[in-house]
C-alpha cells in the first residue's frame, strides 16, 4: 500500500471543487518564493507528473499520449494506496483536462511539471527536459524544478534601464521573458514628476554600445543638470526598491542593461545582493531580447560554473573532515532536521526508499516499490524548508559517483 496520508473521506470532494475555484494556477514559471509554498508543507495526497516535451512536432500526439499515460499511472497509484476511484479522479481531473488543451499542443518549454494536491495545482513550463515520472506520495516531486531557483541553476535576471522605461526580464541559457510580477516605474517622468523640478534632464543615448567611462551629457544650466542628476537618482532608488521587492526571495544574478553612466549611478544605489558589477553596455531600448539575453548569459555563465566548482571543493574538503556525506538516507534525515547548509543532487537519478516524519529516520528499497519515495527528492525538499543552497547536477558531474553530496552545517 502506497504511504499516503488520506484527507477524511466525507470531506474530500467538496475540498477539492472547492480548491479549484480558488487555487489553480497555470504557471509559466516559478520563483523561489513559489518553490518555498510548494515543500514548506506535505499536504497529502500529492501527485506529481512530469513530461519531457517534443517541441520538434507540436501538433503531434505524443506529447499527449505520453502525459495522459502518465496521469493514468498516478490515478493507479493513488487507487494502490487506499483512496477510491471516483476520489482519485476528481482530483486528477485538472490534470487529465491537459490531455486535450493547448499546453501540450503548443508547448511553451522542453519540459512542462504537473503538481497537484488537494489545495493546489500547478502547471509549470520548464526552459529544458525532465526526466517523464509519474509519483503520487506524500510529498511534491519538485527536484525537477531546482534549476529554475536554485543557486547554479542557470538562471538570471536583467534590468533593462533607460530614461524613459524599466523593464526587469528573466532569463537562463534556453528562455527569456518578462517578469511579470515586477512593478518598476515607467520611466523617470513617472517616478518623479517634472512638476517637482522643472525642465526634464535627458541622456544622449546612442544605439550603438558605447565605451567604457563615457559620461551622460546633460542639457540645461548648470543648477538645472544639478537637478537633473538628483531627479535621475530618486528615480534609480524606487528602481531599485520595486527590483528589490520583485526578487525579494531570489539569489540568482542580476546583470543591468544601460549606457555607462546611468549603470554606474544605479550601481550606486543597487540592495540586491547578486549584483553583477559589468554592465550589459548600450540604450537597451535598442537591443533585441535576443541578443539581451545572449549578452546576460556569455557574463553570467562563467559565474555560476565558478560557484558550482567552489560547491564541489567545499563538499570535498567537509566530507574530509566528517561534515558532508553522499548516502541519501543520511542526507534526507539530516535535512529533515535543518542541518545540511548545501545541496547537490543529481536531475536525471532516483534513489527510492521511505521516510517516518514521526521518527525522522529514513530506509532504503532497492527497487521502487508502491510506498516508496525518491529520496534524492526528499533531500532536495528538506534542503529547502531549512534555508539551504541547492544545486542541481547530472549524475556524471557529482563527486564520487554519487547520486546526492551534501555539507552539513556546523
Amino acid at each position: 500500500m502506497l504511504a499516503i496520508r488520506l484527507p477524511k473521506q466525507t470531506a474530500f470532494l467538496d475540498s477539492i471543487s472547492e480548491s479549484q475555484k480558488v487555487e489553480c494556477y497555470m504557471t509559466k514559471t516559478v520563483d523561489r518564493k513559489t518553490l518555498m509554498e510548494l515543500v514548506k508543507d506535505d499536504e497529502a495526497p500529492c501527485v506529481s507528473v512530469c513530461l519531457p516535451v517534443n517541441r520538434a512536432a507540436p501538433g503531434a500526439n505524443g506529447n499527449r499520449i505520453q502525459f495522459k499515460n502518465l496521469v493514468k499511472q498516478a490515478q493507479e497509484q493513488l487507487v494502490a494506496g487506499g483512496m477510491r476511484s471516483s476520489e482519485a479522479a476528481k482530483l486528477l481531473e485538472p490534470v487529465s483536462k491537459l490531455t486535450d488543451g493547448d499546453r501540450l499542443r503548443q508547448p511553451k518549454g522542453d519540459g512542462l511539471a504537473v503538481l497537484r494536491t488537494p489545495s493546489k495545482f500547478h502547471c509549470i513550463d520548464l526552459p529544458y527536459a525532465c526526466e517523464a515520472a509519474a509519483i503520487s506520495g506524500s510529498y511534491l516531486h519538485v527536484k525537477p524544478l531546482v534549476p529554475l531557483v536554485a543557486n547554479g541553476g542557470g538562471r538570471f535576471f536583467v534590468l533593462a534601464l533607460a530614461e524613459n522605461n524599466a523593464m526587469l526580464y528573466e532569463g537562463s541559457r534556453d528562455s527569456f521573458d518578462e517578469r511579470a510580477s515586477a512593478d518598476l516605474p515607467a520611466g523617470l517622468t513617472e517616478a518623479t514628476p517634472e512638476a517637482e523640478s522643472g525642465r526634464p534632464v535627458q541622456f544622449h543615448t546612442q544605439a550603438a554600445l558605447q565605451p567604457p567611462g563615457r559620461p551622460a551629457v546633460f542639457h540645461g544650466h548648470d543648477t538645472e543638470a544639478a537637478t537633473g542628476v538628483e531627479r535621475v537618482m530618486r528615480y534609480l532608488r524606487e528602481v531599485d526598491e520595486a527590483v528589490c521587492a520583485a526578487l525579494a526571495e531570489e539569489k540568482a544574478p542580476l546583470v543591468i542593461a544601460a549606457v555607462d553612466d546611468l549603470a554606474a549611478k544605479y550601481a550606486t544605489v543597487n540592495n540586491y545582493a547578486n549584483f553583477v558589477r559589468e554592465p550589459i553596455r548600450g540604450n537597451p531600448e535598442h537591443t533585441g531580447l535576443d541578443d539581451l539575453q545572449r549578452m546576460a548569459w556569455a557574463k553570467v555563465e562563467p559565474m555560476l560554473n565558478a560557484e558550482r566548482d567552489r560547491a564541489i571543493e567545499r563538499y570535498e574538503q567537509a566530507f574530509s573532515k566528517g561534515m558532508g556525506s553522499n548516502a541519501a538516507i543520511k542526507i534526507v534525515e539530516t535535512g529533515y532536521q535543518g542541518k545540511v547548509d548545501t545541496l547537490m543532487v543529481a536531475l536525471d537519478q532516483q534513489e527510492w526508499g521511505k521516510f517516518d516524519s514521526a521518527t525522522g529516520r529514513a530506509t532504503g528499497d532497492k527497487e521502487r516499490t508502491l510506498n516508496s519515495e525518491d529520496l534524492l527528492n526528499l533531500a532536495a525538499v528538506f534542503a529547502l524548508r531549512h534555508g539551504a543552497t541547492v544545486y542541481g547536477f547530472s549524475a556524471n558531474e557529482l563527486p564520487q559517483e554519487a547520486r546526492a553530496a551534501a555539507i552539513f552545517r556546523r
